[in-house]
């Protein structure tokens, strides 16, 4: 939208015709984020350098309510999102720094978790578990990943690394997540067409072959689910079975059963 800022109101998925706009702040940077604080206000967010500006977007304008140094420096944007309790800040660069700041913009805590040389490739908050993610990985042949969680204790940090000469190939996607007994589960796809699973010590499971694109997203709040693309069948999700001791691929979601290439954990 150019160097202007643009919000409608939606309830219950349609429009209700309320719309604001404003110009953003000259130099600055708008953070795809927002939220509606108690009063009903909406807060935005923006970068001026290595400040965080939060703002309320009202009729007339953007009126600046705060501004948080960010930690310096940053070789990925810095994620923000806003919940019921805090302002989450997640930022990476040789390391991964947490902070979390009161709903008027006070620094409630901040945590810095790791320290590495490895660049950063992903960052993500979930803010629903309250847990920020990292992928830092290094692109060499020999080179590894190095997996992070912070939350929803900001103390709480868990880690694992994952040495990349295991796939014999060179990535080209992926993607991670954490689940409740403590696993990382990561979906890789490589050079190879090959898009492969694998958990806590085991695989490559082989989920897909022959796309030179897959998209892999991988979901593990109670179950695990492993999302990918495929041409010839658009964007699909199979749920990984955990129950058996010889686990398999066995539901398919919104789709036929098929018979991927792969087992369990």
């Amino acid at each position: 939208m150019g160097d202007r800022v643009h919000a409608q109101q939606v309830i219950f998925g349609r429009s209700t015709g309320a719309r604001r706009e404003a110009p953003l702040p000259q130099g600055s940077t708008l953070i795809a984020s927002a939220n509606v604080v108690e009063s009903g206000a909406l807060w935005i967010y923006t970068r001026d350098g290595a400040m965080l500006v939060g703002s309320e977007l009202t009729e007339r304008g953007l009126r600046e309510r705060f501004r948080h140094r960010l930690p310096d420096p940053c070789d990925l944007d810095p994620i923000v999102q806003a919940d019921c309790d805090f302002i989450h800040i997640g930022a990476a660069s040789r390391g991964l720094v947490y902070e979390r700041l009161d709903l008027d913009g006070r620094p409630v805590e901040r945590v810095e978790a790791h320290r590495t040389d490895v660049p950063p490739r992903r960052l993500e908050f979930d803010p629903v578990a309250r847990r920020l993610k990292a992928l830092f990985m290094d692109g060499g042949d020999d080179g590894h990943l190095e997996m992070l969680v912070i939350g929803p204790d900001p103390a709480e940090v868990r880690r694992q690394r994952f040495e990349l000469q295991t796939l014999r190939a060179r990535v080209r996607e992926l993607d991670f997540d954490f689940d409740a007994q403590g696993r990382f589960h990561l979906l890789v796809a490589t050079d190879r067409d090959r898009l492969d699973y694998y958990s806590h010590g085991r695989g490559p499971y082989v989920i897909a072959e022959g796309g030179s694109r897959y998209l892999p997203r991988i979901a593990a709040p109670a179950r695990v689910y492993l999302g990918y693309f495929e041409a010839s069948s658009g964007y699909r999700f199979l749920e990984f079975d955990r129950r058996r001791e010889e686990s398999r691929l066995r539901r398919e979601l919104g789709g036929g059963r098929g018979e991927p290439g792969g087992g369990g954990e």
